[in-house]
């Protein structure tokens, strides 16, 4: 694996520890970041947290979300995206996905809003922007508030927009595998004054001098300490600055894919939407194993086999449906918040069956390879290679 980490990094991160002030209100790392990204990004107002699962917290917070509010939601995702909704109170409902992307699919947001329901919040899963036009249609029609969960989509666009741009406000991660990093870490995007006050506001224990200079010790909101450090704050610059070499080696590795692949019976390229263009987190290739010739599993195992010893793997999904997790069991038999509020009065079960087309999709349908910018170009092609080869001796052995 290349090194992606290294001299800009330390270089800033020395200035900062030179500096004696490790934290943001004396420091400038973390508030050149927020600069920077913001115009990185084409935004108004940036936030710098310490997750991308305090990101996601603080744009429901900023959204008033609260007990009963119910939050259109994909099951296919890291579970922070719906259970940032749980922890406001909120309901989170589950929507179906376009099975060529693993994407909420807008037509199955329609048949899921009620009087009850305030926001969706959609995640482009793997650095595939959703279909944000009937998305943000929708939206607008309800007057429902929408997030975007880019946390995985860095610099992917659909229409010529970035992603984080279209939606009312979006949370980025910087955790260690993301297109750019801090260890941990995320980021609050928004052009909306108002949104981007009370998610500040949430992140910083209800303080207001990241804008203001109020009363010493003022606090005007509830909320917790999300704010990131400057040492984070050092990494994070210099990362945002390699962005544009990080995001070429991305573009390299699915170009290589693309090309090694794109007559393979059995396996089908990602599926992009017209006027979509993903930067890919992980690279999702659809599985077909009745023309494969191989069940899902043993592909899989077949496909990491060829590529033992060179550092990279085929994954046979990286994700769980939320909503058949044990928390989402837990709370539904529960009679306690967010399902048995008082305010809420709904029966709503989270069993098998809510997202038929994810279920199906999920885990046989695809695989993934992922599109880290450590990778080479090399291992890329090397695992590229190995799909290749089984489904050729897959081919072959049937026809004996």
């Amino acid at each position: 694996m290349d090194k992606y980490i290294g001299r800009q990094e330390l270089a800033l991160l020395k200035e900062v520890i030179a500096s004696q002030k490790l934290w943001k209100k004396e420091g400038a790392f973390v508030r050149k970041f927020e600069e920077e990204f913001g115009k990185h990004l084409g935004v108004k107002h940036a936030i710098a947290v310490n997750s991308g699962t305090s990101a996601l917290e603080a744009c429901v917070a900023a959204g008033g979300i609260g007990a009963g509010d119910e939050v259109i939601c994909t099951a296919y995702s890291f579970i922070a995206s719906s259970m940032v909704v749980l922890r406001a109170n909120g309901v989170p409902v589950f929507a179906d996905v376009d099975p060529k992307t693993l994407c909420l699919d807008p037509g199955a947001i329609a048949g899921k809003i009620t009087a009850r329901t305030k926001a969706i919040l959609v995640v482009h899963i793997y650095g595939q922007p959703a279909e944000m036009d009937r998305i943000m249609q929708l939206a607008r029609k309800h007057h429902l508030l929408v997030i975007e969960d880019c946390c995985q989509a860095y610099d992917s666009y659909y229409r010529g927009k970035k992603v984080g741009t279209i939606g009312d406000i979006a949370a980025f991660s910087l955790q260690q595998g993301k297109q750019i990093t801090s260890g941990e870490g995320g980021i609050v995007a928004t052009n909306n004054k108002d949104l981007f006050r009370k998610a500040s506001m949430f992140a910083n224990i209800g303080m207001i001098w990241d804008w203001e200079r109020p009363e010493a010790g003022s606090h005007f909101a509830l909320g917790g300490n999300y704010r990131m450090g400057e040492l984070q704050g050092a990494v994070a610059l210099a990362q945002l600055r390699k962005i544009g070499r990080f995001n070429g080696k991305r573009r390299r590795f699915a170009r290589i894919i693309e090309s090694e692949l794109k007559n393979a019976e059995g396996i089908k390229l990602a599926h992009v939407y017209r006027g979509a263009q993903p930067n890919y987190y992980f690279y999702p290739l659809r599985y077909d194993a009745e023309k494969a010739g191989l069940s899902h599993a043993e592909f899989i195992r077949r496909c990491n086999k060829q590529v033992e010893g060179k550092k990279i793997e085929i994954h046979a999904g990286t994700i769980r449906i939320n909503y058949l997790e044990p928390i989402y069991r837990d709370i539904a038999r529960l009679k306690s918040c967010p399902i048995g509020c008082p305010k809420y009065k709904k029966k709503l079960e989270y069993k098998r069956g809510l997202c038929p087309n994810l279920e199906k999709a999920v885990p046989d349908g695809f695989i993934t390879i992922r599109m880290h910018h450590g990778r080479t170009a090399e291992e890329i092609s090397a695992a590229a290679g190995a799909i290749k080869r089984v489904l050729r001796e897959a081919k072959l052995e049937r026809e004996r």
